[in-house]
Formats: structure tokens, C-alpha cells, sequence
């Protein structure tokens, strides 16, 4: 503004000395000396209007760097982004994610599965079987059962020991120790020899106690000697050691005997109480010594036995 009305005053001050120039002669004598004080005042004002402006325009071009110092320094400051490290910006940025993700993360897959997901048809439990019907067991049927069981065994066992002693005396076998064989049915194509291990082994093989085969005898000291290595689990050997009133006999033992070297089955006893016994012993021939023929084997009385002495007993199992 003062720039603008210096420049006017002096527009004006132009305009008035050309107008001074149109003045008449009268006024001559006051142009001569208005000139001269009009010039200078003019000159004076002209100088005073550019010192006035230069002042003015350095006024202003000082306050206009003041302003625009003053101003870019505000606007500056006020403008420019603030501290990153400052609290705005901790204030402003997102928590932290790892809590955000604990507290909106779904919760655990599996459990979810486990309780919405539909049961796998494949592993849902069998249907239950019925029970079975309660069965009512009379004390004592099982030990009956058992009883009966072994009464069959021995009544077998029995026919089988009676069974080969006839075949001995109908197929006239004879009493020896050479030329035997380890089987009733190869004996009977060869030689007919028997005696009375071999009479007790055929009918153990017969009633399935032993093996084809299998054979035994007692020696003289009532120890056994056989032509295997073990008995099987059908049978169990007893050590007896004792007399024969003693010796706990039960239907059916094959008994070893000490100091004669002899075997033969027990039979149970008669209605007077005697022991019987099937024997193929000399005393089962026709004249009692070797090379006799067989008279009569089974259930008989050997009174003879009664004062011997018993070393072992092979029982079968399940009688």
C-alpha cells in the first residue's frame, strides 16, 4: 500500500508541474520563484517519496522475510509429522498382534472337531451281544462228569488189556525172549514170541498210551529199560519203592517189580478181595517155562506177588 501511494503522490506532482508550465505571464515573477522552491520541495519530496519507498521496500521485503521466515518456520513445524517414538504414535498404531491373535483366534481345531463333527460310523461300538442264558451247575456235576469220563477210560483200558491176552492165547502165541517183535501185529506174522513187557507195551499201544512201536521191560534191580526217550504226557511214572499192600494201587497200574524183573497190570480184586492181575508172565503158559504156549492172561490171582516188592507204577492219565 505505501509503495502504491508513493507512486500516485508522485503522478500527482508530474501533473501539477505541467500544469504550472500553462500558467500565465502575470504570475511570472511567482514562477520564477515557486519554481525553484516548488522544484526543490519537489526534489526534496521526490527524494523523501524513494527514500520513503526504499525504506518501505526494505521494510517490507524484511518483513516479508521476517513473515515468510517466521511463517515457513511455523508452518513448518506445524506441518511436519511428528516423532514417531512419541506417544501419538504409540498410541495410534495397533496393539500387538500376538494378543489380538490370542484373543480372535477360534479356539482349538480339535476340540471343535471332536465336538461337532459326526461320529465316524466305522468306529462306533459294536452293538452288544445278549448275554448268554445263565446256566444253573448243580454242586458237585462237574466232579461227577470228570468221574464218569474216567469210568469210560478205564473200562476201555480194562477191554483192551483182555482183548490182547485172549488174541495171545487164540493165536498161539508162546512164552520167549529172542525173536520178539516191538508190535502185536509184526509179532503175529513173525515168530508169535511174547512175554511180559511186551504183552503190557502191545496193549499200551493198543489203547493209544504209547506209540507204535514203544516197548519197556524191568530189570532184574526194578529199574525200567525202554527203547525210547520219554514216556509222552498220556501216562506218568510213580516212584514206588514199597510192598505191594502198601504201594496205594489203583485199577488199572501197570506195575514194575524189583528183584524178579517182572511187570504186569493191576486188575482190581475179586469179591474175596484177592488182587487180580492180567499177566503174560511163564506162569500164563501151559507148563510155566519159556517156549510154552499161552494158557490163560487175564484177570487172575498171582498170590506169589503179594510178598514182592514194587519199584514203580506207570499210570495212564484220565482214569
Amino acid at each position: 500500500m505505501r509503495n502504491i501511494k508513493s507512486k500516485l503522490f508522485v503522478h500527482i506532482l508530474s501533473l501539477t508541474l505541467i500544469g504550472g508550465s500553462l500558467f500565465s505571464t502575470s504570475s511570472a515573477v511567482y514562477a520564477e520563484s515557486a519554481p525553484a522552491d516548488i522544484v526543490t520541495e519537489a526534489a526534496d519530496s521526490t527524494d523523501n517519496n524513494q527514500d520513503d519507498s526504499l525504506s518501505d521496500t526494505e521494510g517490507s521485503s524484511e518483513e516479508s522475510t521476517e513473515n515468510s521466515s517466521s511463517d515457513s518456520s511455523s508452518d513448518t513445524t506445524e506441518t511436519q509429522p511428528e516423532d514417531s517414538s512419541s506417544d501419538d504414535t504409540t498410541e495410534t498404531k495397533p496393539e500387538d498382534s500376538s494378543s489380538d491373535t490370542t484373543e480372535t483366534q477360534p479356539e482349538d481345531s480339535s476340540s471343535d472337531t471332536t465336538e461337532t463333527q459326526p461320529e465316524n460310523p466305522s468306529s462306533e461300538p459294536a452293538p452288544a451281544k445278549p448275554a448268554p442264558p445263565v446256566t444253573t451247575v448243580k454242586k458237585g456235576a462237574g466232579s461227577k462228569k470228570k468221574q464218569k469220563r474216567s469210568d469210560e477210560n478205564l473200562t476201555r483200558w480194562m477191554d483192551t488189556c483182555e482183548k490182547v491176552g485172549k488174541n495171545l492165547r487164540k493165536k498161539k502165541f508162546r512164552y520167549g525172549n529172542r525173536g520178539t517183535r516191538s508190535t502185536y501185529s509184526s509179532a503175529l506174522s513173525n515168530g508169535k514170541r511174547s512175554n511180559c513187557a511186551l504183552y503190557v507195551s502191545w496193549c499200551l499201544q493198543e489203547y493209544g498210551a504209547l506209540k507204535k512201536g514203544r516197548t519197556f521191560y524191568v530189570r532184574r534191580s526194578g529199574s525200567i529199560k525202554k527203547n525210547f526217550k520219554r514216556w509222552g504226557r498220556k501216562v506218568k511214572v510213580i516212584r514206588v519203592n514199597s510192598g505191594c499192600s502198601s504201594a496205594n494201587l489203583q485199577k488199572g497200574d501197570v506195575v514194575c517189580w524189583s528183584g524178579i524183573g517182572h511187570c504186569n497190570i493191576y486188575a482190581g480184586t475179586n469179591s474175596s478181595g484177592d488182587r487180580l492181575w492180567f499177566d503174560a508172565g511163564k506162569s500164563a503158559t501151559y507148563s510155566g517155562r519159556s517156549g510154552s504156549r499161552y494158557e490163560n492172561v487175564g484177570a487172575k490171582t498171582q498170590s506169589y506177588l503179594d510178598s514182592r516188592h514194587i519199584s514203580y507204577i506207570v499210570r495212564i492219565k484220565g482214569i
